[in-house]
């Protein structure tokens, strides 16, 4: 196998020509690959095989390369447990569709040897069905961190908005009592002196009327906050509803996918549509 200094070397080189074609956020995405790939290669050779499987996965997760499924179906068969490397060494076969004839009639005789011959049944009745259905294993668990849809994305906002819409209106709607309390004060002010009520004149007047103007322009203020934290709620209930029944992403572009072969490793770059 070609050591890691080299594979690390061909990566880098593979990541920064595709830097150029597909811009830097695709280009991280390709380094993150390559980080798992690594990490998973590190784990394998201290005899870690389940943290090896998890950091290939998550490889295959950026990639969709079918070739890590082969170095997976490779690090379980190395940890003993080979009815999950078979899985994963008929995943390969079934998902490469481009393999080289020689590739595909190599991996499928060392799949016929770990897994022995098969066992004497009884008869099966002949139901006159020919083809039966091929079981559908699933497609492997994701361990990375996918960027959140559009619709996610407002639907926080809108949350945002509606609790910043509805403080606003608290505040205001206190301030608005505050005035109405400085008016009564006002209406019930006497003079300390003779005990008798001020008179509804000068400072006293023009006072009463300020104040009678702010409280209406600030009720005015807090029922456009209520209204609009309500709206934002709303928006953020329909933001989340389309997030939810919203079709899966699926990735393309460009790819920088890692490979083995019993004589050589190294990362190709393709593109998938």
């Amino acid at each position: 196998m070609t050591s890691r200094p080299i594979v690390g070397g061909l990566a880098l080189a593979s990541a920064l020509a595709v830097l150029f074609v597909v811009g830097p956020a695709h280009a991280q995405d390709y380094e993150a690959a390559q980080r798992h790939y690594l990490a998973g290669e590190d784990a394998a050779e201290r005899g870690n095989h389940d943290v090896a499987v998890i950091e290939y996965l998550a490889a295959y997760d950026i990639t969709k390369a079918p070739v890590l499924f082969k170095t997976i179906a490779k690090t379980y068969e190395a940890a003993g447990r080979t009815d999950e490397a078979v899985t994963y060494y008929q995943r390969y076969l079934d998902e490469s569709t481009d393999l080289d004839p020689a590739e595909r009639a190599t991996v499928e005789a060392h799949l016929g040897e770990i897994q022995g011959p098969a066992p004497d049944l009884p008869p099966v009745e002949d139901t006159g069905i020919d083809d039966q259905p091929a079981v559908d294993v699933g497609p492997p668990p994701s361990f990375t961190d996918e960027s959140p849809r559009w619709q996610e994305t407002a639907a926080w906002v809108s949350v945002g908005l509606a609790a910043v819409c509805l403080g606003t209106g608290g505040v205001l709607g206190f301030s608005a009592s505050s005035r109405e309390e400085d008016i009564q004060n006002l209406i019930a002010y006497r003079d300390p002196v003779t005990g008798l009520p001020k008179e509804y004149d000068g400072t006293i007047r023009a006072d009463y009327e300020d104040k009678v103007d702010e409280g209406a322009t600030l009720e005015t203020y807090a029922l456009g906050a209520f209204v609009g934290a309500g709206a934002f709620a709303a928006a953020a209930a329909v933001f989340f509803y389309l997030d939810a029944t919203a079709p899966p992403k699926r990735v393309q572009g460009a790819q920088v996918v890692p490979f083995l072969t019993p004589d050589s490793g190294g990362v190709a770059a393709g593109w998938s549509f």
